[in-house]
């Protein structure tokens, strides 16, 4: 599509006969549908196939600023080849009253578009919910569209308008969170001792306002009790870990600690 779009632009500004600024904007308007219309289904037959793709979660990262939570997690779907197809994230920020998710789907690695869905406290005490859908060819927005209702279940596609400004919305801080780096880091901090379990804290090498997440500890093998033994000398020690999601499905969920050693 990339290809046929620069070919028509060279077409058009080097004919003899240019065609009418409405012609043109005729046939811009047919190129974008369908490039609408495709992605759509590409997204359709995505979300229709979750289940048969391998699916990779981050940890479950949170934060406190000025006693408000942020708390976040991501997920991700990956194809045969290793390449993501979706990127999910879901949060919830209190120090915006903002409950939501994010959600990025890719093609040959590239962005055709995202989602951003909201559902905030307003000041009278009532919600509204709002999901703006964005396209991108060759990374950058071309068009993006609004949904609005009193809560998420009400959004439709009948009702939907399109925005005067694109909105272009950020990958990096999903990507961040999924791959433990930037604010996302995994550095030793501590542990907690919650009945006969042991969690160890990971997160941001800073003593307030950083994320965080924790890891259940499946064995306390002799590193980790290093790490117990000696909270002085290992804190803020940047650290790899290899871990999997473990209950749900009514049961809590945590991130069992299968692997642990210092980054190289």
């Amino acid at each position: 599509m990339k290809h046929f779009l620069s070919l028509l632009l060279i077409v058009n500004l080097i004919s003899c006969e240019q065609p009418s600024i409405d012609s043109q904007s005729e046939k811009s308007t047919i190129i974008q549908n369908d490039v609408y219309k495709s992605t759509d289904k590409y997204i359709q037959e995505i979300d229709e196939n979750l289940d048969k793709f391998q699916k990779i979660e981050s940890l479950s990262w949170h934060k406190i600023v000025d006693d408000k939570n942020i708390m976040l997690e991501v997920e991700a779907y990956i194809d045969e080849f290793g390449s993501i197809l979706k990127l999910a994230e879901k949060y919830n920020n209190e120090t915006i009253q903002e409950l939501g998710a994010k959600e990025f789907y890719l093609k040959h690695d590239a962005l055709v578009a995202t989602k951003h869905t909201t559902d905030n406290l307003l000041e009278d005490g009532s919600y509204q919910a709002r999901r703006i859908t964005t396209y991108y060819e060759d990374g950058e927005p071309l068009l993006s569209y609004i949904q609005q209702a009193s809560f998420i279940e009400e959004l439709t596609e009948t009702d939907k308008k399109e925005l005067k400004n694109t909105v272009s919305l950020s990958i990096q801080e999903s990507l961040d969170a999924l791959n433990n780096e930037g604010a996302f880091t995994t550095y030793y901090l501590s542990y907690v001792e919650s009945g006969n379990s042991i969690f160890l804290v990971l997160g941001e090498p800073k003593p307030v306002n950083r994320f965080s997440a924790t890891v259940l500890v499946k064995e306390v093998t002799p590193f980790i009790q290093q790490l117990i033994d000696n909270p002085e000398k290992y804190q803020y020690q940047k650290v790899n870990i290899v871990y999997r999601s473990i209950g749900g499905n009514g049961q809590p969920r945590f991130k069992l600690l299968e692997e642990i050693k210092f980054a190289e």
